[in-house]
């Protein structure tokens, strides 16, 4: 962590790049589908398709950054990120019925598409992203916890 420009610098830096990496494989991989007829929605606007993928990998990336800090191991870190998704896709049978996990699905579009909360879905995605990001971001704050995890 020792470099001139600074601990934020560096984080920020690596933040937005890593963003950026995942904004364009997403809408690389849209543009890829749709281009081969894939539809997935009924009302398909920009935001919506980038929300599609957007949403859940961003979800992913942050819980699997935040894991891999507060562990110290980046792959029970990479392990705990394919949790959700890999429980949705094992549960979904009897998970789907219940309204109140709908919100929480990362792959809900492609068993409910076109479905009133929807919406709903995507941004609590994208607010829970927000948050483990925002844990992250303090986590990494503390440069004397991180020294600590790095001696031990």
């Amino acid at each position: 962590m020792a470099t001139r420009s600074g601990v934020y610098h560096v984080v920020s830096w690596r933040a937005a790049l890593t963003f950026v990496l995942l904004l364009v494989s997403s809408a690389a991989y849209l543009g890829w589908s749709l281009a081969s007829g894939i539809n997935y929605a009924s009302q398909q606007s920009l935001l919506a398709l980038l929300l599609f993928w957007l949403a859940p990998v961003l979800l992913m990336g942050a819980l699997g950054l935040f894991s891999a800090l507060t562990t110290g191991n980046a792959a029970l870190g990479t392990l705990i990120a394919a949790l959700p998704l890999a429980g949705a896709h094992f549960f979904h049978g009897y998970l789907l019925p219940i309204a109140g996990v709908h919100p929480f699905f990362l792959p809900y579009t492609s068993w409910n598409a076109g479905a009133s909360d929807w919406w709903t879905n995507r941004l609590s995605l994208l607010l829970i992203a927000l948050v483990l990001a925002i844990c992250s971001w303090w986590w990494l704050r503390c440069e004397e916890r991180l020294l600590d995890d790095a001696r031990s």
